[in-house]
């Protein structure tokens, strides 16, 4: 599944390099903020590599996205991430695709801020200026690879500054969250997590 805060629909195999799109997505009246699990492709179908970190970035609304077929007009510029090593792209990853459908949905401007998280996202709520996001942490033991994935090593929550992406403040859970189970209201945060409970967290 991927969001898009645009006047178009992405399509899921698209959208790996389009501004303010991803897996969740939160926004005010300026930017939107987004995390994509996928930010690479293999032909038609996006990559994911568990271990090496999400995406987590900010866009100015009015950043659209450009679908751009590899040539002509309107050209999209260059997606400037730091890709994890596992993650960098050697090779055209696009291959025949690019005489298909192109690369895809692209951006006519950067990103406001980008930063890798090792943090698998699956709740995440604006307050102010700060970001919050939940998740499952980004591990892959080599004896239990699906252990993080299916909860057994808890969950974690962070904060961040939706002014550079600067990480605030980290918090462990003792289980994950459910998908989108993150609100804001009063000053608080309530987390609806996979164990059942729903945790209030703010000043007493």
């Amino acid at each position: 599944m991927v969001d898009m805060y645009s006047y178009v629909w992405p399509g899921y195999h698209f959208a790996v390099q389009a501004p303010k799109s991803g897996q969740l997505l939160t926004f005010d009246d300026q930017h939107t903020y987004a995390v994509k699990h996928f930010t690479t492709r293999n032909l038609h179908s996006p990559m994911q590599f568990p271990g090496n970190g999400y995406l987590l970035f900010a866009d100015d609304n009015d950043n659209e996205p450009l679908f751009y077929r590899g040539k002509g007009e309107p050209k999209s510029i260059e997606w400037e991430i730091d890709y994890p090593p596992s993650q960098r792209p050697e090779v055209n990853l696009f291959g025949d695709a690019a005489h298909d459908k192109g690369p895809g949905f692209s951006r006519a401007r950067p990103a406001r801020w980008t930063s890798w998280i090792d943090v698998r996202v699956e709740a995440m709520v604006l307050a102010g200026d700060t970001l919050f996001v939940a998740g499952t942490p980004d591990v892959v033991p080599a004896d239990d690879p699906l252990a993080a994935l299916e909860g057994r090593r808890g969950g974690v929550m962070k904060a961040f500054c939706v002014q550079d992406g600067k990480e605030l403040a980290k918090y462990p859970l003792k289980s994950p969250p459910v998908f989108d189970g993150l609100i804001a209201a009063k000053g608080r945060l309530v987390l609806s997590t996979r164990d059942g409970a729903v945790v209030c967290i703010g000043q007493k």
